[in-house]
């Protein structure tokens, strides 16, 4: 949907567009960007599409991200939700049509969209988005307990949280190494304890 003009961003805070053209092309390219949004918001997306945006998903997951921006992502978002490249296939796999909507809803929103123009609004144009809040995000990521990267978790997962060397002392793979042995101790001895 987007053409040469139409400039799309995702960052860690927000997701971004920049539209240049005359008023019809405007009113044409953001009324259709709200359509869009609302048709997932009211579940109209289908596996297909799902299947496509995992796909993406897993080959982005196949990158290298360095450590500590794996550590600040997880600080800051929590293995939650859409849009983490670095989440296993399990967690892939638990993404649905509803879940994707679910998200729409949440966020797209009315009350959480930001449109600047650089000159006066377009005849004619109406965003149409699904009607809702604006979001926190300070308030709905407060920490929780002392450790430095422990975050709310919306999934049955197991957590652990310690503090490792800052980057620059040569142990930033092994802190990667590190946390996945402790996390499969941990879920061994838990798994013992439940029986």
């Amino acid at each position: 949907m987007l053409h040469h003009e139409h400039n799309g961003t995702v960052g860690l805070f927000y997701t971004g567009l920049t539209l240049e053209g005359n008023n019809d092309q405007m009113v044409a390219a953001l009324s259709g960007i709200g359509r869009a949004i609302s048709d997932i918001a009211a579940g109209r997306v289908g596996n297909a599409e799902i299947e496509n945006e995992v796909r993406v998903l897993r080959a982005e997951a196949t990158g290298v991200v360095p450590p500590s921006l794996v550590e600040m992502l997880d600080a800051c978002f929590g293995s939650v939700w859409l849009g983490q490249s670095a989440v296993d296939s399990t967690y892939l796999e638990r993404n649905t049509p509803q879940m994707v909507a679910c998200w729409a809803l949440q966020y797209f929103t009315s009350g959480n969209v930001v449109l600047a123009l650089s000159g006066l609004p377009r005849k004619g144009l109406r965003l149409g988005l699904p009607r809702g809040r604006g979001q926190d995000r300070i308030r709905q990521q407060t920490l929780e307990g002392a450790g430095r990267s422990e975050y709310p978790s919306r999934w049955d997962d197991v957590m652990i949280s310690f503090a490792v060397p800052p980057t620059g002392h040569g142990l930033e793979y092994v802190n990667g190494v590190r946390s996945r042995t402790l996390r499969d101790r941990a879920i061994r001895a838990l798994r013992r304890k439940v029986r």
